[in-house]
């Protein structure tokens, strides 16, 4: 994501510790329905279609949608391409990534990375392009 513009949830966005926000080398776009909230050195706006408007104004050439389920659900539509990290255990969690439909979405790359000192548990890089 470095270098391109990054879209979170106000929610995901708050709960990057403080001393990474916000996201250094990237324009951070926040979607809220708070009106008051505007941090430093970040953009909110109120709706996806905003967020989008926003990163082709900034003349950006991706822009990467990081979280939440909310704003993964909403933004489904708008892209082109999926980089989705897939984690292999049971997590407790209550934000989760919409389930792909097959007929919209194919898979062009898998890398399956095993447990080690950094990752407690097996997970896969996956790349899923839209089905033109």
């Amino acid at each position: 994501t470095m270098g391109h513009c990054v879209v979170m949830g106000r929610k995901n966005f708050q709960s990057i510790p403080d001393k990474y926000r916000p996201l250094s080398g990237r324009t951070n776009i926040v979607v809220t329905r708070q009106k008051d909230f505007k941090p430093a050195e970040v953009h909110t706006v109120h709706s996806i279609e905003e967020a989008i408007q926003l990163a082709r104004n900034k003349n950006e050439t991706e822009c990467f949608i990081i979280g939440g389920g909310e704003i993964f659900a909403q933004s489904l539509d708008y892209c082109d391409r999926i980089y989705l990290t897939r984690i292999h255990s049971m997590i407790e969690g209550d934000v989760h990534f919409p389930v792909l439909n097959p007929g919209v979405w194919k898979e062009m790359s898998r890398k399956d990375i095993a447990p080690d000192e950094k990752n407690e548990y097996p997970f896969s890089f996956l790349v899923y392009d839209r089905v033109k």
